[in-house]
């Protein structure tokens, strides 16, 4: 059967319009386009964007992603600074720095030092490009939780020096228990 001249360009117009829907709804995903704008890759399955911010001083720039996904958070930070190793060095003593033993706050206490179990300690682990950390946190996301009964979430605190992109920082919490490794190490930049 031979399809007449006006046949052909509905058939041929309803294909263009599918194929432009498509390729918007594949492209729609702000996520996505704003990692893609930092040149960086991560699988962040079913993730989605809910907030951005930039923070600009002298010295340094940062933005700010924030996704939530299968009941993972997510907040990655891109840092232009000049002195990338000092940054990393400067994070990564501000995060350990919070399970050094110290000195108790209470006077007459049985003893005069507090120290974070082992097993409450980050756990560190050297990728190709950078460092990620395994922990726990609190209900408020935050870290340098030392007893059981504070941990709410299972993390990942990684940092990455992706040289002239910037240094990537990478915040992962799901729930307890729950394995981010395969997330934190799909990131590549």
């Amino acid at each position: 059967m031979i399809l007449k001249s006006g046949m052909k360009k509905i058939l041929f117009t309803a294909f263009l319009i599918i194929s432009l829907i498509g390729f918007l709804m594949i492209n729609n995903d702000p996520l996505k386009n704003h990692l893609n704008s930092w040149k960086i890759q991560m699988d962040l399955p079913g993730a989605k964007l809910v907030n951005t911010t930039t923070d600009k001083t002298r010295t340094y720039q940062t933005e700010t992603l924030e996704a939530k996904g299968n009941d993972i958070t997510i907040k990655i930070a891109k840092t232009s600074i000049e002195d990338h190793q000092k940054f990393i060095y400067d994070r990564k003593l501000s995060l350990n720095s919070l399970f050094m033993p110290t000195t108790s706050p209470y006077p007459e206490v049985i003893t005069n030092i507090i120290e974070c179990a082992d097993e409450f300690k980050p756990k560190s682990q050297i990728l190709e490009k950078g460092e990620i950390f395994t922990l726990f946190a609190g209900e408020r996301f935050n870290f340098g939780i030392c007893t059981s009964d504070l941990v709410k979430y299972s993390a990942i605190y990684g940092i990455f020096d992706c040289r002239s992109k910037g240094i990537i920082e990478l915040w992962l919490f799901g729930k307890e228990g729950e394995n981010l490794l395969p997330l934190a190490k799909s990131f590549s930049c």
